[in-house]
C-alpha cells in the first residue's frame, strides 16, 4: 500500500513539473500564380486564426468561418471562436502564433478570393519555434485537396469536406 501511495505521489508531482506548452507557429503563405511557372511569391492578403480544437471532431465549414476564425463540430454543430488571431510577422507577411495549450487548429484564408486551409498543429512543449508554409495556387478553382498536413479549399467547393 505504501508504495502504491507513493508512486501515485511521483506520478502527481511529475504531472505539476511537467513543462507547459509554450510555443511559437508560424506560417509562410506563398501564392504561385500560373501551372507552368512553379516560382512562388508571398501571399501578402492572408489571415489566420488559431483555436482551440482537434481536427478529429472540429472543422471549418465555410470560407465566412475561416475569415471569421470559427470551427464547428461534426457531430453536435457547435462552434467555437478563436480569440487567438495570427499576427503579422517578420517581413510583414508571416503569421505568428503563440500557443500555450493543444490541440490546436490553424486556420489561414485569403482576404480577396474565396481560398481557405486549415490543420491541426503539432507542436511540443520544450520546441521554440516551428515554421510551416501553405502555398495558394492562383490558377484553381473550384477546388478542394490536400497540400501536405493542409487541407485546402478553393471557390466553390469551399463546403466540401475532405478526409
Amino acid at each position: 500500500m505504501k508504495r502504491v501511495l507513493i508512486c501515485f505521489g511521483v506520478l502527481l508531482l511529475a504531472g505539476c513539473i511537467a513543462p507547459k506548452l509554450d510555443a511559437e507557429y508560424i506560417v509562410r503563405p506563398w501564392v504561385q500564380h500560373t501551372e507552368a511557372d512553379r516560382s512562388v511569391d508571398s501571399l501578402k492578403t492572408i489571415i489566420g486564426w488559431a483555436i482551440e480544437a482537434d481536427t478529429t471532431h472540429w472543422g471549418v465549414v465555410s470560407y465566412e468561418d475561416a475569415i471569421g476564425g470559427k470551427v464547428t463540430n461534426f457531430q453536435s454543430g457547435e462552434t467555437r471562436t478563436s480569440e487567438v488571431e495570427g499576427i503579422k510577422y517578420g517581413d510583414g507577411w508571416s503569421l505568428n502564433y503563440h500557443f500555450k495549450k493543444k490541440p490546436v487548429i490553424v486556420i489561414v484564408a485569403d482576404t480577396t478570393r474565396e481560398f481557405y486551409a486549415y490543420h491541426e498543429a503539432v507542436v511540443y512543449g520544450g520546441t521554440p519555434r516551428t515554421i510551416i508554409s501553405i502555398v495558394k495556387q492562383e490558377f484553381l478553382a473550384d477546388t478542394t485537396m490536400r497540400q501536405g498536413v493542409w487541407k485546402v479549399f478553393y471557390g466553390a467547393a469551399i463546403t466540401d469536406e475532405i478526409q
